[in-house]
């Protein structure tokens, strides 16, 4: 798989792995396999925080903390990659491996005390096309999102509270198995992806 990666002075791309790269366990790895790379972080869904491992610190367990850390990698799971701003604006990258078959099941968290995001990736064999079917795939989502890499953007869609006119709000964007996204969620919910 190739991975565009963009900037435009902010440096953040969403990836997923739909690829099992068994020389890729964990972050530490993943950041230094990938040219001009700063940052390799996962959401914590459990806590609603960001978990970063970065070039000044990536500590091992048991010396992480709740925001720093060099995680192991996550069938299922969407990362950030940050890239260095001084580095061309387009980057690629390539991923090799044996792409994931076999639907994968996600725990999406609701926290009770804060939101309810998670971020995820797609199998290699999935069915999902685009926004709206991660949406009517998962009953207790109320909102997918999307990082646009060059503009630096999120682009989201939600369920639309309104009984007449189009079920959805925002924008209908299409899915790729190399992106990570965001799905806010408001119940726990155990999703196997189709």
């Amino acid at each position: 798989h190739v991975y565009q990666l963009s900037h435009s002075g902010n440096t953040r791309n969403w990836i997923g792995f739909s690829t099992n790269a068994t020389y890729l366990r964990n972050a530490n790895e993943s950041l230094m396999e990938v040219r001009n790379a700063t940052a390799f972080t996962m959401w914590n869904s459990t806590i609603q925080r960001r978990v970063t491992c970065n070039l000044f610190s990536c500590p091992e367990f048991p010396s992480c903390t709740d925001t720093n850390c060099n995680f192991n990698l996550e069938k299922g799971a969407g990362y950030e990659l940050n890239i260095n701003s001084s580095a061309p604006s387009n980057v690629n990258w390539s991923l090799i491996g044996v792409a994931y078959l076999d639907k994968v099941n996600i725990s999406l968290i609701k926290n009770s005390t804060s939101s309810g995001k998670n971020w995820v990736s797609l199998f290699g064999n999935t069915t999902l096309i685009n926004a709206s079917s991660i949406l009517q795939n998962i009953s207790k989502a109320d909102s997918v999102s999307q990082w646009l890499a060059l503009q630096q953007i999120s682009q989201g869609l939600i369920p639309s509270p309104f009984s007449f006119g189009n079920p959805y709000l925002g924008t209908k964007f299409n899915l790729s198995i190399e992106r990570g996204y965001e799905v806010s969620v408001n119940e726990s919910y155990n999703w196997t992806q189709i």
